[in-house]
Formats: C-alpha cells, sequence, structure tokens
C-alpha cells in the first residue's frame, strides 16, 4: 500500500507530508505503513484527500 500512496502522491503532485497534513495525521504515519496495516479509518481519510477509494488505494494496479 506505501508505493501506491507514493505514486497517487506523485501523480498529485503532492508530498507524503502535506498528505498526512490533510487527511489530519501523525507526521510519519504513512511511513509506518511499510511494515504495519494501517486502521481503516486512516486510510479512508487517505484515499479521500487522493481522490480514490480504499479498494483502489489497496490495489496493487497505479491508475492513470
Amino acid at each position: 500500500m506505501f508505493e501506491k500512496i507514493l505514486a497517487l502522491c506523485e501523480q498529485k503532485q503532492i508530498s507524503l507530508a502535506e498528505l498526512e497534513r490533510q487527511a489530519n495525521l501523525e507526521p510519519r504515519t504513512i511511513y509506518k505503513w511499510k511494515t504495519v496495516v494501517p486502521s481503516v479509518k486512516r486510510a479512508y481519510a487517505v484515499a479521500t484527500v487522493l481522490g480514490v477509494t480504499v479498494e483502489e488505494l489497496m490495489s496493487k494496479e497505479v491508475s492513470k
């Protein structure tokens, strides 16, 4: 999921720090998702900011 978020941030031209700020997450929260599965609430907040569904966020494919 972390790699998908990075790709979506690149597409949206925002940093992870900005994404975390807009999703009301603590700094470096998303980096922890390299090894820890996020709560549904946090995944939903990130998906909302990125303009995708949670399902899209969790899929392996990166849409263009």
